[in-house]
């Protein structure tokens, strides 16, 4: 068994076996997420940023993880994500330094006439070492996520918002709407796992794969050789 700190892949978890479906189908799509940096105390404001979230956890460790963001998922491999330029984010604690350079940085930026595009890509990289989740509003070690984020980028999209602030976060379906023409689609040598939660819908992940999916032959048969059960984490890991 490894010992390592850190998995060899990246996670992304989701809810519902659909859901599992549809990325497998039809890749990877970036939504407009709320950040709160509240728990920092800091001057920077809720904000919504257009990303794909994965995280950095070995199987061995993921329960938890799993249970708050869903018990469906698919782990990709590190080189695929270094190819795609996801990044590891920023934890900050509420009295460390350089959650204070941040500070003086997001407010000369906006008493020079708002964000910079200096200070909006450093935004979309940091996130409280601590605070309330809003899965479930209970207070967790965010460090333990070990995120890492994709952040749609697309200058060219009519009305495109790289950050969506507060009055805005209303609109955020019509937002997600706009960038939902971009998919992160791996091929099926990068995917390491497909996560089901019971093993009986491994058959039926494997029946979907086998039917329903335009893959090659022998890319099927690499797909449907990653699925692994949460039952099965459970037992075996």
């Amino acid at each position: 068994m490894s010992t390592n700190l850190s998995s060899n892949s990246l996670f992304h978890f989701t809810n519902s076996f659909d859901n599992l479906t549809s990325i497998i189908e039809n890749g990877l799509f970036p939504r407009y997420v709320i950040e709160d940096y509240a728990a920092l105390d800091s001057a920077i404001p809720r904000l919504a940023i257009p990303m794909i979230c994965f995280c950095d956890i070995p199987l061995t460790h993921s329960l938890d993880h799993i249970g708050e963001y869903g018990k469906y998922g698919i782990g990709l491999s590190k080189e695929w994500a270094l190819t795609k330029d996801l990044n590891p984010v920023t934890y900050l604690t509420t009295n460390a330094e350089l959650r204070g350079i941040y500070d003086r940085l997001f407010i000369e930026s906006n008493e020079s006439n708002g964000f910079t595009n200096i200070t909006n890509e450093i935004i979309k990289y940091i996130k409280p070492y601590r605070g309330q989740s809003t899965k479930n509003n209970k207070q967790k070690i965010f460090y333990d996520e070990k995120e890492w984020r994709f952040i749609y980028r697309n200058s060219d999209l009519k009305n495109f918002k790289p950050i969506l602030i507060e009055p805005e976060f209303g609109q955020i379906k019509d937002h997600n709407t706009n960038i939902e023409s971009y998919a992160l689609t791996p091929n099926s040598s990068d995917v390491k796992y497909l996560i089901v939660n019971r093993r009986d819908e491994v058959y039926k992940l494997c029946d979907f794969i086998f039917e329903s999916t335009p893959f090659k032959k022998q890319e099927k048969y690499k797909l449907m050789s990653c699925i692994i059960s949460i039952e099965d984490i459970k037992e075996d890991f």
